[in-house]
């Protein structure tokens, strides 16, 4: 056999074992990532690595078009700074009825909803995530309960409701987030028993919004600044909220309650510097407690 004919069967050969190399290597893009209990993690292994002792899957590279969703409990999600990338619809990440979750250090971006909490979950932690480009940020749904919302970021880039909660969502906390989302920065609706703790939203319409029957919730040092129409809105709210050192500032009204908002504590607040109001008391809500609230540099009438 000539030497042309030995180098045309080895040069065959060779593009042959690479392409069976190259079929062999797992491709993420487009396949969702389940995670499951298992010796693998579910899919985890295609995306990252997985630790079958601490049910922790760490990701290696970006969720290209990927969504999330635990299908069992007790599993940890870090993300270690790589992206659930999305194509403008769906959930980024999903956590239906699960409890003993963990999602940090995502990057979730170009999602309908970035992350979703519901379906009775409850222990889940969000820690140190940043939602970009979705219509909404963090949602905590129908009835979450006991979770923990940290040092996440909502940017600018998320249209509607930066983080929420909503039905009958109990003895959640909110500590030390960052929403500039353009509509809500949080909202709170028929949920109870609920704290937020150091949060700040700004350049929105609303900072915080609450609503809805919701009661017992603890509003405490957090920021609200920059937004076109109230720091802190109350609307329909229940009663016993507690609005304590809290800031409001440069938004049109500081603090608007309205609509039998009634029964709420304002204390030790600061709201300075609202185009309109520092807090304004409207339509039929009465019986609030107002204590060493300081108000200067409003442009309205009101206090």
């Amino acid at each position: 056999m000539d030497n042309l004919k030995i180098t045309k069967i080895f040069g065959f050969f060779a593009v042959f074992v690479f392409a069976l190399f190259l079929y062999s290597i797992p491709s993420n893009a487009g396949a969702p990532l389940n995670l499951i209990d298992d010796a693998t993690g579910g899919n985890c292994i295609i995306f990252g690595n997985w630790d079958d002792s601490t049910k922790t899957c760490t990701l290696t590279t970006n969720a290209n078009g990927s969504a999330v969703t635990f299908i069992d409990n007790g599993i940890t999600l870090d993300c270690d700074g790589s992206t659930i990338q999305g194509a403008g619809g769906g959930i980024g990440i999903t956590i239906d009825n699960k409890r003993n979750i963990v999602v940090k250090r995502c990057i979730v971006d170009n999602w309908s909803s970035g992350i979703r909490v519901f379906n009775r979950s409850n222990n889940i932690l969000l820690f140190k995530n940043n939602i970009t480009n979705c219509d909404d940020g963090i949602a905590l749904l129908c009835s979450t309960t006991n979770s923990n919302i940290i040092d996440n970021v909502v940017d600018s880039s998320v249209g509607d409701i930066g983080s929420s909660l909503t039905g009958s969502s109990r003895s959640n906390n909110f500590i030390n987030n960052v929403s500039n989302a353009q509509g809500f920065g949080f909202r709170v609706s028929d949920s109870n028993n609920n704290k937020f703790i150091a949060n700040t939203a700004s350049g929105g319409t609303t900072g915080f919004h609450i609503t809805t029957g919701s009661s017992r919730n603890d509003f405490t040092y957090n920021i609200s600044t920059g937004n076109s129409t109230a720091g802190y809105f109350i609307t329909s709210a229940g009663r016993a909220n507690i609005f304590k050192y809290n800031i409001a500032d440069g938004n049109d009204d500081g603090f608007f309650i309205t609509n039998d908002s009634d029964n709420n504590t304002y204390e030790d607040n600061i709201a300075d510097n609202n185009t309109d109001d520092g807090f304004e008391e409207v339509n039929n809500s009465s019986n609030n407690t107002f204590i060493d609230n300081d108000c200067n540099g409003n442009g309205g009438t009101n206090s």
